[in-house]
């Protein structure tokens, strides 16, 4: 993958700092908050999806999801590499990651088609 999770933050804030690690467009990945059995697999039940917008990062930016509601904002950070703020929309105070056997599951789409019902 191109980016990965470096932190999932559990506070009043809450939100998963990803790093750019090779240049890439956001639009393939997925993130997911997963459900898993007694045994810690994952199951087919995703509480939570969040689908990224069609946008070009660079090795060494940053990417920040909040579950909360805001406005997506592109910054240059103060290591000199750029920060991609996005919001998952959800209420202040809403958590997505509310216990310990959640996870967060991130996922590249190499092949997608879109049908309406």
């Amino acid at each position: 993958m191109d980016i990965e999770i470096i932190e999932v933050k559990r506070s009043d804030t809450e939100c998963i700092i990803f790093k750019v690690l090779k240049d890439c467009n956001l639009w393939p990945y997925i993130l997911m908050d997963t459900t898993y059995d007694e045994g810690g697999n994952a199951t087919n039940v995703n509480r939570h999806v969040y689908i990224f917008e069609n946008y070009n990062v660079v090795a060494g930016d940053y990417v920040i999801l909040y579950t909360h509601k805001g406005t997506t904002e592109h910054f240059k950070n103060r290591s000199g590499s750029k920060t991609h703020t996005y919001y998952w929309g959800f209420e202040e105070g809403t958590h997505i990651w509310n216990n310990e056997g959640d996870k967060t599951l991130l996922v590249k789409v190499s092949e997608y088609k879109f049908t309406r019902l």
